[in-house]
């Protein structure tokens, strides 16, 4: 039974807030401590039975279960839960984590068999809906920021079966040196038509004689998330860097010439946007609009083309599993200078194909940076491109504060605006800060005005360009992050700020800048992972027929990320807009006060958050 409204807010005082500043990753405010139950992934409340004091009982000692929100490193302890208690709405993907101890011998893990759930009157989630990946390890030379560490890190999710073939991958067997751990993911696909109510089940471990039956249960709430995310994304790449990762093995050659020496007719641009589109195609099981740098057409005849390869990613057609994701928002790039009849060309046909994506041109990218703009005054290379694709139904997108674009002249003519994270903080002297309020006169000059945010080196200390791994020596604390040594709460924390302070979309600048080399070396500015978010799945190095990209944990965290905010959405749309804002207020008071939670602080204030949803 829902509890009623006055018990949720009750609930949500006990929640206190962090402090201000940069606090330490260390600290843990003992508030959000909820019970035993959470060492299992479980949760306190009313929407889901506490676990039987038996559940698991039969898992021997070297296995441990855990949720999703936490990085399990080969030095970790074995978590203490032995069965995964997990809760999702329909039409979510929800995660958890085996761990395995390698103990004084080592352990080779053979199999990893789920099995189908039941639920309500007899209903199954067949097990053809539960997803199993080997959690590869990525060496990080040094340390991405004073909150990260050197050593290895769980970041590759290599499928036990794939997501766009089908095809079975070489994710197991799974050998553990002695005195080690090491962990499978395991992604749970509710269906949008599964039956609100509790459901068990459970995964078959084998490893040499040893054989382990681990309980799963589930209890899915009476809403259903939307597989097109209500929060748009703009995450770049991945260009040519697919098939040059995937067919040449190096940055050399020039990326157009790698793919056109691969492929029989020497057409470098059939294997380019093959490889593209799967990579789009991948991101969209996760919810993320990734961007595919299409060249825009010249004629209608151009659009017959652009239809075969971007109409499945922009009508939700192209996904196998989350059936229905599109496309947020889709980046449109001129082969020269930009036209305004190109530009009405695209706007016209994406609106009279009624597709949802958001049609843009990135105009510029951090003028203020790159000293873009001569002096105040005006800036004639940012409102002039502006103009013309704006002109033509498009909008023009700048990643610069609005502190930098009215001086300079251009914010008037840009329709996206997208300053940086940090910078979104209280005024500070001494520091280049301009609150989220300051846009809201900007926004409501126009109704093509939307603004979105981005985080990039600056989260956790900005150095050299590619190649170069290690902080650059500042002291820099708390906010989301995508690198591979941040927490697995920083990787899943943009999207509740993003709520917080009614920002409609996110940017985020690669997912393939070092895809060539990911597997080994994944080092740029200053950050382990910064800009590459995939792992080349060629058949050598996972097995199968066909090469295919490979997902990893950061893009699963993201994923999570745009799931929080949907239950946000929900709530804010069912007339729960104050509880919504004060449960994520709790949890993240700032932009920079995310490392200092929990990934069962964050699970509890979304249990919350379901539990107001289903009370009204």
């Amino acid at each position: 039974m829902s509890p009623p409204k006055r018990l949720l807010l009750a609930t949500v005082a006990v929640l206190s807030g962090c402090p201000g500043g940069h606090p330490e990753p260390a600290t843990r405010d003992a508030s959000f401590d909820v019970g035993p139950a959470h060492d299992a992934g479980g949760l306190d409340g009313d929407a889901i039975d506490a676990p039987l004091p038996d559940a698991g009982a039969d898992v021997p000692d070297w296995i441990g279960v855990t949720h999703g929100t936490l990085k399990l490193r080969p030095s970790s302890a074995l978590p203490t839960g032995r069965a995964a208690i997990l809760e999702a709405a329909q039409n979510e993907w929800e995660p958890f984590q085996i761990a395995f101890d390698g103990g004084a011998s080592g352990r080779t893990i053979t199999s990893v068999t789920p099995r189908a759930l039941t639920g309500p009157g007899g209903a199954t989630i067949p097990e053809g809906q539960l997803f199993v990946y080997a959690e590869r390890l990525i060496d990080v030379a040094s340390p991405s920021s004073v909150e990260g560490a050197a050593g290895a890190w769980p970041d590759a999710l290599v499928p036990a079966v794939d997501l766009i073939f089908d095809q079975p991958r070489n994710a197991l067997p799974i050998a553990i040196p002695a005195g080690e751990l090491r962990a499978v993911w395991i992604d749970v696909l509710v269906p949008a038509d599964a039956p609100a109510g509790d459901w068990v089940g459970a995964v078959d471990i084998v490893a040499g004689t040893e054989t382990a039956r681990v309980p799963i249960r589930l209890h899915v709430f009476d809403f259903a998330l939307p597989s097109t995310p209500t929060l748009r994304t703009v995450f770049g790449g991945p260009g040519d860097a697919p098939c040059v990762a995937h067919h040449d093995g190096a940055w050399t050659g020039g990326q157009w010439n790698a793919c056109a020496d691969t492929d029989p007719d020497g057409n470098g641009d059939r294997l380019t946007e093959h490889y593209r589109t799967l990579y789009m195609q991948l991101a969209l099981e996760y919810r993320m609009s990734v961007q595919g740098t299409y060249l825009g057409p010249r004629t209608v005849a151009d659009l017959v083309h652009f239809d075969d390869l971007y109409g499945g990613l922009l009508d939700g057609t192209a996904t196998r599993h989350l059936t229905g994701s599109a496309l947020t928002t889709l980046q449109v790039e001129f082969n020269g200078p930009p036209s305004t009849a190109r530009a009405q060309l695209m706007t016209d046909h994406v609106a009279d194909r009624g597709w949802g994506a958001m049609l843009f041109d990135y105009t510029t990218d951090e003028p203020e940076g790159q000293g873009t703009c001569p002096g105040t005054g005006s800036c004639a290379v940012i409102t002039d491109r502006a103009s013309t694709v704006s002109t033509g139904g498009m909008r023009p997108l700048v990643t610069a504060q609005l502190r930098y674009a009215e001086p300079n002249g251009f914010a008037s003519a840009v329709d996206i605006l997208v300053p940086i994270i940090n910078y979104t903080r209280a005024l500070e002297s001494g520091y280049p800060y301009q609150p989220r309020s300051a846009y809201d006169a900007w926004l409501l000059g126009d109704a093509r005005r939307v603004l979105f945010w981005y985080q990039s080196c600056i989260s956790h200390g900005c150095g050299g360009d590619r190649g170069v791994c290690g902080n650059a020596g500042e002291d820099v604390r708390g906010y989301p992050s995508y690198v591979i040594d941040a927490s697995a709460v920083q990787g899943r924390a943009m999207e509740w700020l993003s709520f917080t302070h009614d920002v409609t979309g996110e940017l985020y600048f690669d997912t393939a800048y070092a895809l060539s080399t990911a597997w080994d070396d994944q080092c740029a500015f200053s950050g382990a992972g910064d800009g590459t978010m995939f792992y080349a799945g060629t058949t050598e190095r996972i097995g199968g027929t066909d090469d295919v990209p490979v997902a990893s944990i950061r893009m699963a965290l993201i994923r999570e990320g745009l799931e929080d905010y949907e239950y946000l959405h929900i709530l804010s749309t069912r007339g729960g807009d104050a509880d919504a804002r004060s449960i994520a207020t709790t949890l993240f008071p700032e932009v920079d006060s995310v490392s200092v939670r929990s990934g069962d602080d964050l699970l509890t204030a979304r249990h919350m958050l379901a539990v107001a949803i289903e009370s009204r």
